[in-house]
């Protein structure tokens, strides 16, 4: 896999984790609760700082790469940089959306969270309609020569979410993905405990 596909798909990875993460507050809000909203505002904050500053215009970089060298393979692919400016424009109203609602506007909070949730949802489509069809394409079309330049033009810049030396306004979204991997590993442990018909702490039913 060229270094190319393997931080875009890298990114696709971190970019679920947090989306996790916003569902988990979408959820609390659902049940009548108060979701902590600086992870509110710093995933949002994120997802305008990283994917789509640096992520998106990548993919537009491969989708051109694809239309000079096989454009018919490439119109399958047309409407992706239009997706791209769909979820930019979508992140922008949600960023002034949730201002209103901290602000006590007129939007019912019940309305924000499912804002919130059709654009948690449009973003895993638009995640797995890349893993699979995408980047399988662009494997198969660009030679060496293309994913040679490709990566001489990838963005330098370093995931900031997953790198504190760069950006500590993060810290409180570490954290959570810190909870969240230790969550998922307690529930898998216990699924094979489920399965083994082993009971934790040893004894067999």
């Amino acid at each position: 896999m060229s270094q190319v596909l393997r931080r875009l798909h890298d990114d696709h990875i971190n970019v679920r984790r947090v989306l996790s993460i916003l569902e988990r507050q979408i959820n609390a809000m659902d049940r009548g609760g108060r979701p902590d909203w600086d992870i509110v505002q710093g995933i949002i904050e994120y997802l305008m700082t990283y994917p789509d500053l640096r992520h998106h215009p990548l993919e537009n970089r491969v989708f051109a790469q694809m239309q000079r060298k096989d454009a018919r393979t490439a119109q399958d692919f047309a409407g992706l940089e239009v997706e791209h400016r769909e979820q930019s424009e979508a992140l922008r109203r949600i960023a002034a959306a949730t201002l209103d609602v901290l602000g006590d506007a007129s939007m019912a909070r019940q309305g924000y969270a499912g804002l919130l949730r059709s654009f948690a949802a449009a973003q895993r489509d638009h995640i797995r309609r890349e893993e699979e069809t995408f980047f399988p394409a662009a494997k198969r079309v660009l030679d060496e020569v293309g994913w040679a330049e490709l990566e001489r033009e990838m963005p330098a810049m370093l995931d900031p979410l997953f790198d504190d030396r760069i950006e500590r306004r993060f810290g409180m979204l570490r954290q959570e993905l810190t909870f969240l991997d230790a969550a998922d590993q307690i529930e898998r442990r216990a699924e094979g405990f489920e399965h083994s018909g082993i009971i934790p702490g040893g004894r067999i039913p």
